[in-house]
């Protein structure tokens, strides 16, 4: 009897120490442009983040990459960010804007701006936005830091309030996620 107690008393204690294991956050990130890949997204959100071979099409000044997957309990509470930037030359630029209007699918008029950054939907990947503010994925220009910025966003149905920001403050929402990565200040 007292064996039996036991054994169950130190099922329990694994169950639960499981179970606590479970429910901690785990995090997956990639971090600068040599480690993009259009394979990081467990949403398919990176696949068509930018047209195909954009990195090597164009000379940039500076350009980087984030990729962040958080699951707060095994797939569930999940959010995906994904940012990433290019800053261009005067003479460089207007190429690679023309080349992004060209080769992605994007809405016929701006959806959001914020501090001179003028955001487009990117319907290239499937998302675009339908599911805004869940899921999505944008393009952005800023003309006078000759800048393009493209952001993905996919957040799961227990996260949904997390979410609700991007359309009650779009420029909260960008620094929260994405602020530490990017700074949108003129």
């Amino acid at each position: 009897m007292i064996r039996n107690l036991i054994v169950i008393i130190l099922v329990v204690c694994l169950l639960v120490t499981a179970c606590q294991k479970c429910g901690s956050p785990s995090t997956y990130q990639h971090d600068g442009i040599e480690n993009f890949s259009t394979a990081d997204s467990s949403m398919s959100l990176c696949r068509k983040l930018i047209p195909e071979g954009f990195i090597d099409e164009f000379d940039y000044i500076e350009a980087d990459y984030h990729y962040r997957l958080t699951e707060k309990s095994m797939g569930y509470k999940s959010c995906e960010t994904i940012i990433m930037y290019f800053e261009y030359s005067d003479e460089v630029y207007e190429k690679a804007k023309s080349y992004v209007w060209e080769n992605m699918l994007l809405s016929n008029k701006v959806v959001a701006s914020y501090k001179n950054y003028h955001f487009w939907d990117n319907y290239t990947n499937g998302t675009g936005g339908h599911d805004f503010p869940y899921r999505f994925s944008r393009v952005a220009y800023n003309d006078e830091r000759k800048t393009l910025v493209f952001i993905a966003f996919d957040v799961s149905v227990e996260l949904f309030s997390e979410a609700a920001l991007a359309e009650e403050d779009y420029g909260a929402f960008l620094e929260k996620y994405y602020g530490e990565w990017y700074s949108f200040d003129e």
